[in-house]
């Protein structure tokens, strides 16, 4: 499951705002969320993985928060510490089918209150 690079980079962000970044090592990467989630299960280590696919496992005591004091991405670009980042592809930018439109604009009003793992509903 190794992929060079891919989010070996984590960032920590504090109650004060302050972001520290430190390079993750260890004997497995992914770029597979459910892959990386049987790892944390499998006591392999630990992941970075946004609370909507994990949200059960935190709840049942399966995984434990081990930062809890800090928000953490391995996300880079632009994308922050909300936990809920989410990817949506189509063919093009230049035109976005109105379905894709309202299928996107769904997903953020599904994910205004935060991502359903943490409210207890996926």
């Amino acid at each position: 499951l190794d992929v060079a690079g891919f989010g070996d980079r984590w960032r920590f962000r504090d109650g004060a705002g302050r972001v520290t970044a430190v390079t993750a090592h260890g004997p497995v990467r992914s770029s597979n969320a459910l892959a990386l989630k049987s790892c944390a299960l499998a006591d392999l280590g630990i992941v970075v993985q946004a609370r909507w696919i994990i949200g059960r496992e935190l709840r049942s005591g399966a995984l434990v928060d081990v930062f809890p004091d800090h928000e953490v991405t391995a996300a880079t670009g632009d994308v922050g510490f909300d936990g809920a980042a989410a990817w949506l592809v189509h063919p093009s930018r230049a035109y976005v089918p109105l379905k894709v439109q309202r299928f996107a604009d769904y997903l953020q009003r599904a994910f205004a209150l935060g991502p359903p793992g943490d409210r207890g509903d996926a």
